[in-house]
């Protein structure tokens, strides 16, 4: 317990958001926007669907070995660092499949995507990003200026 209560440790924000955001943020509007761009580049109706498959996949082994990464250099223990992977794994699988739709959208015929379909991918966007809140967790990291301003403090009085 005194692991949380340590002033010299603490958890980086900042850092945290940032990586959620820039990888959840940044690929889903790449998916989003490649259709247009094979639309425009490429003629041949078969380009999107192929397109479909082959991005998500991957995507998801992008997005794995980066989370991967990311996790590595955390300030979790080992256990915690297992547990981030794993929900990883699971987060972006569940993306595989939010983004060959996403994709396939473009291509669907007016009207093929009901409310439910779309409350279906609210539902797997929300597992995806509360999977990616806990993954990329970076733990509590060292401050060496705080041990530093408390010791010299304490010095002087």
């Amino acid at each position: 317990m005194e692991r949380f209560s340590d002033p010299t440790r603490r958890v980086n924000y900042v850092a945290w958001v940032l990586r959620v955001v820039a990888w959840d943020g940044a690929l889903p509007l790449a998916m989003l926007s490649l259709p247009y761009l094979i639309g425009l580049l490429l003629a041949p109706r078969g380009a999107i669907e192929l397109t479909a498959i082959i991005t998500p996949i991957a995507a998801f082994f992008i997005r794995l070995r980066a989370g991967s990464r990311h996790i590595n250099a955390n300030h979790c223990s080992s256990a915690v660092k297992r547990a981030q992977v794993i929900v990883l794994f699971c987060g972006v699988f569940f993306l595989v499949f939010i983004d060959a739709v996403i994709i396939l959208a473009h291509v669907m015929p007016k009207g093929a995507l009901h409310w439910e379909d779309f409350l279906v991918l609210v539902i797997l966007g929300l597992i995806y990003v509360s999977a990616m809140v806990f993954a990329m967790y970076p733990g509590r990291e060292p401050v060496g200026d705080v041990a530093v301003a408390w010791s010299e403090s304490a010095d002087t009085t």
